[in-house]
């Protein structure tokens, strides 16, 4: 038996391309040199394995090296293993920047980063850990944004330790500056409409399609709950009622923010506002298998 080697494998990148991503990666002269080798060996069987979904690309590769004695040793047959990395983290690494282009998220991520990184500076004017806070202005949060970027970390360890829960009046405050955003009710709004049309099995519209790109990212499980909160409120407004389910959503977003701040297990504060975002939309149903503080 041969040991497995580049020919036995093919490892596909983000939309079934040969993009290098992974530990592993296949460029389109290895299939040239796959179908070389078969010529050469003069093989008269080629065997094709395709591994399912949510399979990481070292479980992939362990799966690979276990069957390979069993199909090239019994069964006579040179065997091809493609390979994806299509297990938790990777799906979220490949796909976040399409995730990140839809309004919903953008407006999350601007909101909550906000807020959160304004509660920390706050502490630095002289105010207590619940008082209300002055919200910072976007030029000075994308210049943290960028001290992040750069591998700094926008949490000064002093503020840090005076940290505080969020607060009813923080709360308060929180959800009026996301009812006075015009861009976060665009978001919801879009989101109402896509819903609505899916209830009621109408063909989507302008409106409707642009919401779609935001549902299309939800767990089941976040899809569902907004569904039931939606589903008997078309006399009340669905709007309405999605922008309450979506404001409520956010202040759950924020307030774990502020603790793992406090306990010191954030990554980062965009980063940790990115998991947090994740796992109240789009990790729902797999928040404890992939995202482990």
């Amino acid at each position: 038996m041969f040991p497995l080697n580049e020919t036995n494998l093919i490892n596909l990148s983000k939309d079934g391309t040969f993009r290098s991503s992974g530990h592993l990666s296949s460029k389109p002269s290895d299939v040239d040199a796959l179908f070389d080798h078969l010529r050469q060996t003069q093989c008269d069987h080629l065997l094709l394995y395709f591994h399912g979904g949510l399979v990481s690309e070292a479980s992939g590769r362990r799966t690979a090296d276990a069957l390979y004695p069993l199909f090239a040793d019994r069964i006579g047959a040179h065997p091809l293993f493609f390979m994806w990395e299509s297990g938790g983290l990777e799906v979220i690494k490949n796909n976040l920047s399409s995730l990140a282009d839809t309004p919903l998220f953008k407006e999350l991520m601007r909101a909550v980063l906000k807020f959160a990184l304004s509660k920390l500076e706050s502490l630095g004017d002289g105010r207590g850990a619940g008082d209300s806070v002055d919200v910072l202005p976007d030029a000075q949060v994308q210049s943290m944004v960028v001290v992040e970027a750069q591998g700094g970390n926008a949490i000064d360890p002093e503020l840090q330790k005076r940290m505080g829960e969020l607060s009813d009046d923080q709360q308060e405050q929180f959800e009026r500056f996301l009812e006075n955003s015009l861009a976060f009710q665009r978001a919801a709004d879009q989101v109402a409409n896509a819903v609505g049309a899916e209830l009621d099995g109408r063909s989507l519209g302008p409106a409707e399609a642009a919401g779609k790109a935001n549902l299309d990212w939800f767990s089941p499980q976040a899809l569902q709950e907004l569904q039931a909160e939606v589903a008997p409120s078309e006399e009340a407004g669905r709007g309405l009622v999605t922008t309450t389910f979506l404001i409520k959503s956010a202040v759950g977003i924020l307030t774990r923010v502020v603790e793992r701040i406090i306990a010191r297990t954030d990554h980062g504060l965009v980063c940790t506002v990115t998991e947090e975002i994740l796992r109240q939309f789009y990790l729902a149903v797999c928040r404890r298998e992939y995202l482990v503080h």
